[in-house]
């Protein structure tokens, strides 16, 4: 896992200009992403490899997507689709 942060995820993270916050932060992405889909509550808690209640998934993971949020992130979602990783 070290090395996928190192190799991947750090440098892609440093095109951005972004800086690495540990899996916490790494894992609500999905999870606010997941949820505003719509995606079941016990779906999210399994993809997620969660042990406790759904409720602990939602409450601890995931937050409120403001349109500026959502903007911001399909802007980082294409950098990262189109970043050469070698």
């Amino acid at each position: 896992m070290r090395n996928l942060v190192t190799r991947v995820i750090r440098s892609t993270l440093a095109m951005a200009r972004l800086t690495w916050h540990g899996y916490h932060a790494f894992r609500r992405g999905p999870a606010t992403t997941l949820y505003s889909l719509n995606v079941p509550e016990l779906i999210v808690q399994q993809i997620l490899r969660h042990k406790p209640k759904p409720a602990v998934t939602r409450t601890h993971y995931t937050r409120t997507l403001t349109p500026d949020v959502l903007n911001a992130m399909e802007k980082f979602e294409q950098m990262v689709g189109s970043a050469k990783i070698e």
